[in-house]
């Protein structure tokens, strides 16, 4: 029908297209004929480099080209300003331009015409309130700016322009609103696959948003309006997250199949948790940042399998949780939390139990359910007595809890990782350290052990086959290296140490028939802390009898002038990676080495009896920068 219309009345619709409409109408010759001197395209940037033909102006303009093929009539500001075309002969003008606030488009925005802005070259955006305060003027009214690439957008202004279509963004993916009152309906970007609500409300709670592939909704401090406008029976939202929220009490009667991951965090009051179906959830976490009382009640998640609960509680009030129904959950995770009702749970599927900072009763309903799992973390909390069966276990705790569990038997414990508290004076008052009767142990790790941990006590773990040494760059204290001396382990397989505040460590003496693996490293990442050695240790020393030993690995440790890598016969792989000092290293014994590479900060003599010839294509000898800290210093 529109064929029949008169060339007025096409003109008319023209206004109301945005340009990439009015390009495919141009695209039927019939228009094109009829209207083909009505639109004009303005090029801003076009003509204004000096560069040769490849410059990168005329590499856009070839783009733009492509773009709006069927829109012939083109031009550039200079023309423009040199009135080489008539704009009254125009209907509308199709602006191209890098920014809709530079100055080339000032006089632009005044010109009394219809003017459709493209902007083809951002595609990350953010918009606040006065940006576009010139398309409330009158010779604007059919004016409309399109961000052709835009895929994330950060909005600060009134969703008006949206609503209106004034603006537009036909690739958003991502949108982020910061302190607006909207009315969801008038969101309709069909690409928006993330959004973010941070302080925002919903005018009109029966609204419905048009975001059909919708996935992750992040909220930030206010929800109950945004609540009441989500349809959670059709939406698409796979990720969920609410954080800091502080206008609403309750949080239920949601029945949802979208849901993947759901991660809820208030700031208020006796807030309650309730009456949910998560039916496609995996992941649920739920924390609150007040001290007062919450409720966790009737929650189906027939698919979860990770549960986080952080609720901070005083001696004063403590949670109620009740009648959760997960039977597929594997990993349940429990922060400072105190509980005054625990009833009706059901985790038949749990292996894996974190418990922090967490007191509770000693009854019936917390052994049934520790009693199926097989790895256990216990900080600060006692959970630990609910199950003698634990397979992996880690632990921290003050002297009266780390002498009750070197008291207990633990027959089928085979990885145990030991941690020291966390400051100085918080692990003041212990005596010992934790040796727990473990008869079959395979793995221990211990982290923040002082400079001379008693580890002969550990000769009793006589299946021992892996043995970890952890520094944290939190810690302080008298954390001071590892010095491993007369030593015998002999199911030992893997040795692995990792230092932070020193360079130094010593492993002398030991006879390990069954190591495979020794890796010995200090972490680059934080350069900035000081290096600090104990007075006469300002080199290490590694020297162990290890016949079946395969590989070998030092990095960022001080070796001194001359190290030498003998009689391992088995070793394949040799790694000496940023060791201070370093001047001279000499392989010998090792006919197997196959792999060998040396990062040293200076020149390095490499001396070898022949195991490196046939390696000389794989060695790799390469010179990196000396970091910040000091290697000569010193701390008394």
């Amino acid at each position: 029908m529109l064929h029949r219309l008169p060339v007025e009345v096409l003109e008319l619709i023209v206004l109301y297209l945005d340009a990439q409409d009015i390009d495919s109408l141009f695209s039927i010759d019939y228009f094109k004929e009829r209207l083909g001197e009505g639109v004009l395209v303005l090029d801003v940037k076009a003509g204004e480099s000096e560069d040769s033909e490849e410059s990168l102006t005329d590499k856009k303009d070839a783009i733009l080209c492509k773009m709006f093929p069927n829109l012939t009539k083109r031009c550039t500001l200079e023309e423009l300003n040199n009135k080489s075309f008539r704009l009254k002969s125009f209907v509308c003008l199709v602006i191209l331009a890098d920014d809709i606030g530079s100055d080339e488009l000032v006089q632009i925005k005044d010109l009394n015409i219809c003017k459709k802005y493209c902007i083809p070259t951002i595609d990350d955006f953010t918009i606040y309130r006065d940006d576009f305060s010139f398309l409330e003027r009158k010779n604007a009214s059919m004016d409309t700016v399109c961000y052709l690439d835009v895929r994330s957008l950060d909005f600060r202004n009134s969703l008006d322009y949206l609503h209106r279509s004034i603006l537009q963004f036909p690739k958003l993916e991502e949108l982020t609103l910061k302190k607006i009152s909207f009315i969801p309906s008038n969101l309709n970007l069909p690409l928006l696959i993330k959004m973010t609500l941070n302080q925002c409300e919903s005018s009109n709670i029966s609204s419905r948003w048009k975001l059909p592939k919708l996935k992750t909704l992040f909220v930030r401090g206010k929800f109950k309006t945004i609540n009441s406008s989500i349809d959670y029976g059709n939406t698409t939202i796979e990720e969920m997250c609410l954080r800091s929220i502080k206008d609403m009490r309750e949080w239920s009667g949601i029945s949802n199949k979208s849901f993947k991951k759901v991660q809820v965090g208030v700031y208020i009051d006796q807030f309650t948790l309730q009456d949910m179906n998560f039916e496609a959830a995996e992941f649920l976490r739920f924390s609150t940042e007040c001290t007062s009382a919450s409720t966790v009640s009737n929650l189906k998640l027939p698919n979860v399998k990770h549960i986080e609960l952080d609720l901070s509680s005083d001696e004063r009030d403590s949670h109620s949780i009740s009648s959760i129904n997960a039977p597929k959950l594997l990993v349940f995770q429990i922060y400072d939390t105190r509980f005054a009702l625990w009833e009706d749970i059901n985790f038949p599927s749990l292996e894996n139990l974190i418990i922090i900072d967490t007191r509770c009763p000693i009854d019936e309903r917390f052994k049934t359910l520790a009693k199926s799992v097989k790895t256990l973390v216990c900080e600060n909390t006692t959970w630990w007595k609910f199950n003698s069966d634990v397979e992996n276990l880690t632990f921290s705790g003050d002297e009266s809890n780390c002498r009750e569990l070197e008291s207990s038997q633990l027959n089928h414990l085979k990885s145990f990782t030991f941690s020291t508290p966390f400051y100085k004076n918080e692990r003041a008052d212990l005596t010992d350290y934790v040796y727990p009767d473990a008869p079959n142990l395979e793995r221990l790790r211990i982290k923040n052990s002082p400079q001379y941990y008693p580890f002969d006590k550990l000769k009793r773990y006589k299946h021992l086959k892996t043995l970890s040494i952890f520094e944290d760059w939190g810690a302080d204290g008298d954390v001071l290296g590892v010095s491993l001396k007369n030593l015998k382990f002999s199911n030992l397989t893997k040795l692995e140490v990792k230092l932070c505040f020193t360079d130094v460590v010593t492993i002398i003496d030991c006879y390990f028939p069954n190591l495979e693996i020794l890796d010995v490293e200090r972490e680059f990442e934080f350069d900035f802390y000081e290096i600090e050695r104990s007075r006469g240790r300002d080199i290490s020393q590694i020297e162990v009898e290890a016949p079946n030993l395969k590989s070998l690995s030092i990095t960022g440790v001080t070796l001194g002038e001359h190290f030498i890598v003998s009689q391992y016969r088995k070793l394949k792989q040799l790694k000496i990676i940023g060791c201070a000092k370093l001047k001279s290293l000499t392989v010998r014994d090792s006919p197997l080495l196959d792999t060998f590479k040396l990062y040293s900060y200076d020149q390095v003599d490499l001396h070898h009896d022949g195991c490196l010839k046939d390696l000389q294509k794989n060695v790799e000898v390469h010179e990196v920068e000396q970091p910040d800290f000091d290697y000569e210093s010193e701390t008394e």
